[in-house]
């Protein structure tokens, strides 16, 4: 119903603030509408890239980019997610989840670019091990 509510475009009556972009984004995507999340993710990394929400708004992005098959769309925003906040409590999962995208592209340069950035912020990190493998291969 709160999909309904929000219009046949899924945007009707969104202020454009970011908190009620974000739940908007969280109804769309619950009920299937995973275009209608991004563009709603999207205008708060373009109004308002200032606010601390901002943050996870790139990373929830990447998350809708990743489980659409937009590996490089992904990787770019779980970037901005880490650009962002690089000392928040998404940061070591948004790096390793650019590397883990850029892989999915082919794009071994920006694979190991991502990986030497998780590697060098997080030299312990949980995804540690997992992307030393990943910038191992050939």
């Amino acid at each position: 119903r709160a999909f309904e509510a929000m219009g046949a475009d899924g945007a009707a009556g969104v202020k454009d603030v970011p908190q009620e972009l974000l739940l908007a984004a969280d109804v769309a995507r619950r009920v299937g509408h995973p275009e209608v999340a991004a563009q709603h993710l999207r205008r708060i990394l373009k109004a308002h890239r200032g606010d601390p929400r901002a943050p996870v708004a790139a990373f929830t992005l990447g998350r809708v980019y990743a489980q659409q098959g937009n590996s490089a769309e992904a990787a770019d925003v779980f970037e901005q997610a880490f650009a962002l906040q690089p000392r928040g409590a998404l940061a070591q999962d948004a790096l390793a989840r650019a590397a883990f995208a850029w892989s999915a592209t082919g794009d071994e340069a920006r694979t190991r670019a991502a990986v030497s950035s998780y590697l060098r912020h997080f030299p312990r990190g949980h995804q540690a091990e997992a992307l030393g493998r990943l910038k191992a291969l050939p």
